[in-house]
């Protein structure tokens, strides 16, 4: 039947299922968690204000502190998630599985296709990582729970593995499948790799709902068990601002190896590796956000991109952020900088896609118009 509105007082109303896309997302949109108050299954009565430096969200009544740069959005429509909820269900198939199309995770497949680029892995992590990703092909997932968050999750339970389609912040983006298989119990260098999703792929928005879904409909995207080794410049600009230590009050006679300052902009450039084979660009001027409270007060947002590299329209209209993302568990000096498109804080057992990593440890220069080179590295 065909999708009809009706608007009332507190909502926007759909009447029937969506036939397109565009109106899945959108009631996806209009429907996700914009503050931590609401939980899974409610919605705030407050304006939801939004940062226009990092894209945090939270209502009116809860906005305390950090700071940030919110802007209230008076514009923006939300539906009621259980209404949003019953609708992705209907929409949503139940039982999936790769058999008509096993071939693209079949172990001879994965051998021809990965083996250069696992070269450089251990025989036992690249051996037991075909083990267990190659049951992909023959494992029927069926569905298992609908998750309200940042973002609405839709998960997909198997043996040994599990699928998610996750949508995302923006209703003109699409909804990527990520492919998930088990981690081995003992830790080390498989497990590590395994935290990650194994594979994945974005779903075609231009068709309607009765196909949208299907997992041998679009194409999967398998991520190699090994990291591809960059080099990547770092250069202070002229201005220095304080660090958090100096702001929270720090007595710094006492602490003489901790820094008073670092840069208020950074210049990220290329030095070594295939920077070709990331998903987006890094490169250009990042300018520091204070005002966001992410770990040690390191969010820097890109302002403007490098002249040597030309983004599409879609991805220069999506921020790129480098900042300190520390590890849920273990130790400081383990932590690293990270290049994502999104400095959201994580729910446990929810992983970043970033598109570089930098070497742990690495710490931000302390004087100005300074250049350091780090290793990273890219899945």
């Amino acid at each position: 039947p065909e999708t009809t509105m009706s608007t009332t007082a507190d909502a926007t109303v759909f009447d029937a299922v969506p036939r397109s896309m565009t109106e899945l997302l959108s009631m996806a949109d209009a429907s996700r968690r914009r503050c931590l108050c609401e939980g899974e299954c409610a919605t705030s009565n407050s304006t939801v204000q939004i940062c226009q430096l990092c894209g945090e969200s939270v209502c009116k009544s809860c906005q305390r502190h950090p700071k940030h740069l919110f802007v209230p959005a008076d514009a923006l429509k939300r539906l009621p998630p259980s209404l949003v909820e019953q609708t992705l269900t209907r929409a949503l198939p139940m039982v999936l599985s790769f058999r008509s199309d096993a071939s693209v995770f079949s172990r001879k497949m994965l051998e021809v296709e990965l083996t250069d680029a696992a070269k450089d892995v251990k025989k036992s992590v690249w051996e037991g990582w075909l083990d267990r990703v190659s049951k992909v092909a023959s494992t029927e997932f069926t569905f298992a729970k609908l998750s309200r968050g940042s973002v609405w999750v839709a998960t997909y339970l198997g043996d040994s593995c599990k699928l998610e389609l996750r949508f995302q912040k923006s209703p003109t983006d699409a909804p990527m499948w990520l492919l998930y298989v088990e981690q081995p119990d003992m830790a080390g260098e498989l497990r590590d790799i395994l935290a990650a999703p194994v594979a994945r792929a974005t779903v075609d928005i231009n068709g309607d709902t009765n196909d949208f879904l299907r997992v041998n409909t679009v194409g999967w995207q398998i991520r190699a068990p090994s990291r591809r080794k960059l080099m990547v410049g770092l250069e202070s600009g002229e201005t220095m601002v304080d660090t958090f230590q100096v702001t929270l009050g720090v007595p710094m006679d006492m602490h003489k190896h901790l820094p008073t300052q670092q840069p208020k902009t950074i210049t990220i450039s290329r030095d070594s590796g295939d920077f070709s084979l990331l998903d987006r660009d890094i490169t250009g001027v990042y300018e520091h956000c204070p005002d966001c409270a992410t770990s040690l007060d390191c969010l820097y947002k890109r302002v403007s991109t490098s002249s040597i590299v030309e983004e599409s329209a879609e991805d220069s209209s999506r921020p790129m952020f480098f900042f300190h993302d520390p590890e849920r568990t273990g130790l400081a000096e383990n932590d690293s900088f990270v290049f994502a498109d999104n400095c959201d804080r994580l729910d446990y057992m929810q992983n970043r896609n970033e598109f570089v990593k930098l070497k742990a440890g690495v710490r931000l220069m302390s004087k100005p118009n300074t250049k350091q080179l780090v290793s990273g590295s890219a899945s």
